[in-house]
């Protein structure tokens, strides 16, 4: 009878374990997908790269769903959307900043139409910002106060696409950074300021998706600018943490040749 009971824990654990407990089962290269499977059910850490937006979710599935494959999984997802109209919640537009670079001095105006709401400016943005321009950079206000560039932050719904772009070490952002900044046009002080905010952020990682937006971007962050610039340079970065490469088709990164009255702007979004 004792011998009996001596199994009977073990054999109760074990059951236990392979009934309740999840054991990782899958990694998958669709932007960072992870599987843990169990008997009763399984968990997956959504984050897959889905044409022009990022699904980050995790979900739980019971039995008998739980032996479904992740294809299969998945399919429901995209079922799911279509049934209860999913619309994708708003994405951070982080530290776009404008710089205005005039041959004379001479004073700008400059708009911004968002899809979206601003939620930080400054200058304060007040329906616009009037500024004078200097040809070194430096932009002042009515009252005297002088600035190096505009700042906003704003929510967006801009769709981005990370079909295209780079997957790139986390200890090897700093110089990846430096040389596709310079191939989009802007300067060393420009690439700093950008570097210096984002790469504490990237560097840590495993590996970071990285696709700089055109359209997607513009379409949603309206610039206008008065007296209409020669020269117009708009870099914005969405980007995403992942912890195993994920081959992607790489971007081909071009720039205006900067002449006359030069406008600049850089920015990004962090995707979770």
């Amino acid at each position: 009878m004792m011998k009996k009971r001596k199994w009977l824990l073990p054999f109760c654990v074990v059951v236990g374990i392979l009934l309740f407990v999840p054991i990782p089962t899958g990694k998958y290269k669709d932007g960072g997908t992870r599987e843990y499977t169990a008997l009763t059910y399984k968990i997956v850490d959504w984050n897959r790269l889905n044409g022009d937006t990022v699904y980050d979710k995790t979900k739980v599935y019971f039995f008998p769903n739980n032996f479904k494959s992740i294809d299969s999984l998945w399919q429901m997802e995209e079922n799911r959307f279509k049934e209860s109209g999913f619309e994708s919640e708003p994405s951070v537009a982080y530290k776009p900043v404008i710089y205005l670079y005039t041959e004379d001095e001479m004073e700008v105006s400059v708009n911004l139409t968002l899809d979206g709401r601003l939620t930080c400016t400054y200058p304060a943005y007040n329906d616009g910002w009037t500024v004078t321009a200097s040809p070194d950079g430096t932009l002042t206000e009515a009252n005297g106060q002088t600035y190096n560039y505009l700042y906003w932050e704003g929510e967006t719904y801009a769709q981005y696409d990370l079909s295209k772009g780079f997957c790139v070490k986390g200890e090897d952002t700093a110089v990846f950074l430096e040389d596709t900044l310079a191939k989009l046009g802007l300067t060393r002080r420009e690439s700093n300021e950008f570097i210096v905010y984002w790469l504490p952020l990237m560097e840590q990682n495993e590996y970071n998706i990285i696709s700089f937006q055109t359209d997607s971007y513009t379409d949603a962050a309206q610039l206008k600018v008065n007296p209409t610039p020669d020269t117009l340079i708009r870099v914005f970065m969405a980007w995403k943490a992942t912890d195993e490469y994920v081959e992607l088709q790489k971007q081909e990164l071009t720039a205006p040749e900067r002449t006359g009255f030069t406008v600049v702007e850089w920015g990004g979004t962090e995707l979770k």
